[in-house]
């Protein structure tokens, strides 16, 4: 399957997604990730510009990074979730556009990566991950979210039913995360893990990492 059909394939599960007004987040019930993402924010100066990536509806990274007074731009490949995210974080601004198609350059301070780069394709997802470094100012932050691959199968990928929709996802493995960042001139700062249950996801191990470029 192509790069090109993925995408199709979770633009048009995510805009179906948005329009039955069911987005689920799990966000919501991780205190590890709640944890993290503070962590992340601790390292933002005021008025800071944030990327992120994969917003969906802006809920709740979006926005919550608004209130703290944080410049926001989001990008999402969803034409319904830019919608619904510009409703809900009227003071960002947001863009459809596939995240291995960002092209800013040295323009944030921090971007947040939140369960959006496990949509991508192995290939992808080092595309990705080269963009987020060019659009980081030296010194930046990244924070990532992503489920772990438990299985060589887990971390090729496959269509699968999210959400109630076919959309590709896959799990990502720690050293391919390792790997990448550090290929792409990044320190890890915090690697840790947590399960979380939810009941449209199931069990989930998740792997929850926060970098800087140097």
């Amino acid at each position: 399957m192509t790069d090109k059909k993925i995408a199709d394939i979770n633009r048009s599960a995510w805009n179906k997604i948005a329009l039955k007004g069911n987005v689920v987040n799990p966000y919501s019930v991780s205190k590890k990730q709640k944890e993290i993402f503070n962590y992340f924010v601790s390292k933002l100066a005021e008025g800071a510009f944030v990327l992120d990536l994969g917003c969906g509806n802006g809920l709740p990274i979006s926005l919550r990074l608004s209130k703290l007074g944080y410049q926001v731009t989001g990008v999402d490949i969803s034409d319904e979730m830019i919608k619904q995210a510009m409703a809900s974080v009227p003071k960002g601004t947001f863009f459809r556009v596939p995240i291995t198609e960002i092209k800013w350059s040295n323009k944030f301070d921090g971007v947040v990566a939140s369960f959006s780069l496990l949509l991508l394709p192995p290939e992808d997802f080092l595309v990705a991950i080269a963009k987020v470094q060019k659009a980081l100012k030296k010194g930046g932050v990244f924070l990532i979210f992503l489920n772990e691959a438990l299985s060589r199968s887990s971390s090729m990928g496959a269509v699968q039913r999210i959400q109630g929709e076919q959309m590709f996802s896959r799990g990502i493995t720690e050293n391919e995360i390792i790997t990448t960042l550090g290929n792409n001139k990044f320190v890890i700062d915090r690697l840790e893990r947590e399960i979380v249950n939810t009941k449209e996801y199931g069990e989930e191990h998740t792997i929850l990492c926060l970098a800087h470029k140097i």
